[in-house]
């Protein structure tokens, strides 16, 4: 940075190597772009130490909601400007179309190495691993018990490099790359989960500690927030998808939903 002085730094995290770019693009003279990476938890150890947050400056920072924004004010980063960031996940959208109920699960799973720092730091997140890989175990028994009425989509984390997602894949069971329409979405706190719950009927699954940590109330419309169901016990999993109804795969209403949920953002994404 200092020797190329580029125009622009681009950063989608508070990491502490991130944040000391950040630091360093000041000196050089270089803008800083933020492009907020999920549904962070701003007050976690993403922003640690939080003296260091007073000396960077932001020239644009592109967030999901108010409360991304309020939230980078409250840890002390300043930002010349904030714009509302476009749903990603529209970029590559298929109506995958079936006789049976369609079940979506927006997986977080990204088994690092045991040895990874962040399980000593952080007990929970190790523990949290544990309640997301048991709940889509519980999804995946549910199917497949009841393969004659149900299907169900598994979205894999694009940090996920491991092929323990891919063992589940079976006849009524599919790992895609895609947003697409279901009858029910399933996920513990992906921003992915945001489009959904604006859509169609939503499980939040239960996730020790997360659940009660992430709100996604700030992200979504009122009328949005009726479809939101949270979980918290891994035995109410199958009870919640027996009461899903099948919805009407009515094109016009979904690109109705979709004007909505994007605003001006729905010409530049293009069809889907």
């Amino acid at each position: 940075l200092l020797l190329k002085r580029p125009d622009f730094l681009v950063v989608n995290m508070w990491l502490l190597k991130p944040r000391v770019l950040m630091l360093i693009a000041r000196i050089s003279k270089t803008k800083v772009i933020y492009w907020q990476h999920g549904i962070e938890g701003y007050e976690t150890f993403y922003t640690s130490p939080i003296l260091l947050n007073r000396h960077i400056k932001i020239e644009n920072a592109l967030v999901l909601s108010k409360a991304a924004e309020n939230s980078i004010k409250a840890i002390g980063i300043s930002a010349k400007s904030f714009s509302k960031l476009p749903y990603q996940h529209f970029n590559k959208t298929i109506n995958y179309s079936s006789n049976k109920r369609v079940l979506f699960y927006i997986s977080q799973l990204i088994f690092p190495a045991d040895s990874d720092e962040l399980f000593s730091l952080h007990p929970t997140f190790k523990e949290g691993l544990k309640t997301m890989e048991e709940c889509l175990r519980e999804i995946v028994k549910f199917v497949n018990n009841n393969a004659n009425e149900y299907e169900l989509l598994i979205k894999k984390h694009p940090g996920d490099d491991t092929n323990f997602i891919d063992g589940f894949a079976a006849s009524n069971i599919k790992i895609v790359d895609y947003f697409s329409w279901a009858d029910c979405y399933m996920g513990h706190y992906s921003t992915m989960l945001i489009a959904a719950i604006e859509n169609n009927k939503t499980l939040i699954l239960p996730d020790r500690g997360v659940v009660d940590v992430f709100d996604f109330m700030p992200f979504v419309s009122n009328r949005a927030a009726k479809n939101i169901i949270k979980l918290h016990s891994i035995d109410e999993i199958e009870s919640e998808l027996l009461k899903v109804v099948k919805s009407e795969k009515n094109e016009s209403l979904k690109h109705i939903a979709l004007k909505e949920l994007l605003g001006d953002k729905f010409r530049e994404i293009g069809k889907c």
